[in-house]
């Protein structure tokens, strides 16, 4: 199975895009499933606030874990990461012409109406697979 695949099975089985995209890459990181997908949860949705996408997020926690520094001194790997972290939204961009959730989905995920039009539309059907498979691609 590669990693979107991975991905996917977790977004077809009811987790979010950002608990999708980050344990896409578990294995890749000796992250335990649970752990991932429990640290991972607050971001969708744009972190419940219709802001940067959660593949979005879920793509900079996975950045994060390759390229973020562990020791306070070592503002290279600060560097770089931030580095990264630009790098993707510029790709993301390319591919979603959007980086937020209100944005992507054409309405505002914080209200009872927007997520109801949001749902009646399907929009979120073709849009968050996309996202997923993107932030993943993305991120190989």
């Amino acid at each position: 199975m590669n990693k979107v695949d991975i991905a996917n099975k977790f977004f077809d089985g009811g987790f979010s895009c950002s608990q999708s995209v980050v344990c896409a890459f578990c294995e890749d990181f000796g992250l335990d499933t649970k752990i991932a997908l429990k640290l991972s949860q607050s971001f969708a949705g744009g972190m419940g606030q219709g802001l940067v996408c959660g593949a979005a997020t879920g793509a900079y926690m996975v950045i994060g874990l390759k390229y973020g520094r562990y020791i306070a001194e070592d503002l290279e790997s600060k560097e770089l990461n931030m580095k990264k972290i630009l790098e993707f939204n510029n790709k993301f961009l390319d591919v979603n012409k959007e980086l937020t959730c209100n944005k992507l989905l054409k309405d505002d995920v914080t209200t009872e109406e927007g997520k109801q039009r949001i749902a009646d539309s399907g929009i979120k059907k073709v849009v968050c697979p996309k996202a997923v498979e993107s932030a993943v691609k993305i991120l190989e």
